[in-house]
């Protein structure tokens, strides 16, 4: 009887030990391999203000596209669709940023990153089943980039549009077309207004442009103003006093959440009116998400903001 128990244990040890084994050698991970994710042999260098924190390349992954999904609603995440297309984004933003290194550091990287942990706080009951979304996501999208003619592209995209996505008028990123997005007019946040008196504005432009030769509020009127829009509407040049100024800087001085922006002089006080959340060039996310929300797949919600592009493996 007891050398049938043995035998039975035995049986037992061996069902469950072989697999287990043959799991470790083939993929370093222990338990459910539904989604695994391969070790991709580069490291992520996250300097933090005590410590520089080491991850796995395919780890870091996770945090990028979890960083993009948490500026959605939950309902994000009845979309898998959209959550590849963030994979696919995060794998060519990688493959241009930081293409055949072994070792990555930027602080690029941890803007665009949220760790584990913090994850862990913020969906509380929900981490497990959003974490294996990813995890679906990342194994299903592995490795594959947004490529144009054989080359991983440089994945211009944004959060929100002005109605309109834009692109370089000289040519520069050809993959990059106009898109009808009108409906990001209609998103939380789109619209954002900054007021401020003439006297506080032209204190923040002699600050940071001591020729502009703005001084008075009479000149203030009188040479500021827009001198160019893209055909999509955002502000390409504008004049500030002497100096001429690209609409990006006067964003980014003024910590405005998009480039497209109209100003108006009201009494003592003048306003800047923003349209959208970010450059808008390349993919709206906002937008992508209502044409996932309509059942299009990943690559059908790429053609409609680039083209002539094409989803390859990168780095085989």
């Amino acid at each position: 009887m007891k050398k049938t128990i043995f035998a039975i244990l035995i049986y037992i040890f061996v069902l469950l030990a072989v697999p287990y084994t043959i799991t470790m050698a083939m993929t370093g991970i222990i338990g459910d391999t539904s989604h695994v994710i391969p070790y991709d042999g580069r490291i992520i260098l996250l300097n933090n203000e005590k410590t520089t924190e080491n991850i796995d390349y395919s780890e870091y992954l996770i945090g990028y596209v979890a960083r993009n999904l948490i500026s959605f609603d939950e309902t994000v995440f009845d979309y898998p669709e959209f959550i590849k297309l963030n994979c696919i984004v995060a794998n060519t933003v990688l493959a241009t940023e930081f293409p055949d290194q072994s070792v990555i550091s930027d602080d690029f990287l941890k803007e665009h990153y949220i760790s584990n942990e913090d994850l862990k706080t913020l969906w509380g009951e929900q981490y497990s089943v959003r974490m294996d979304l990813i995890k679906s996501a990342i194994s299903e999208t592995y490795n594959q980039v947004i490529s144009y003619e054989n080359n991983p592209v440089k994945p211009y995209y944004h959060f929100i549009s002005n109605g309109m996505t834009r692109t370089y008028e000289d040519g520069a990123a050809p993959y990059l077309k106009i898109a009808d997005t009108n409906m990001d007019l209609e998103e939380k946040g789109f619209l954002s207004v900054s007021t401020y008196t003439s006297q506080d504005f032209i204190s923040l432009i002699e600050n940071n442009i001591p020729n502009s030769g703005l001084g008075t509020e009479d000149v203030l009127k009188e040479h500021f103003q827009i001198v160019n829009r893209d055909a999509s509407g955002y502000v390409t040049k504008l004049q500030i006093g002497n100096v001429l100024m690209s609409g990006d800087d006067f964003m980014n001085l003024f910590s405005l959440n998009s480039p497209s922006f109209t100003i108006t002089f009201q009494d003592d006080d003048l306003k800047i009116i923003t349209k959208g959340v970010g450059h808008g060039y390349g993919i709206s996310l906002s937008y992508a998400l209502r044409l996932a929300k309509q059942e299009k797949t990943c690559n059908e919600i790429l053609a409609y903001f680039y083209e002539n592009v094409e989803i390859k493996n990168y780095r085989e």
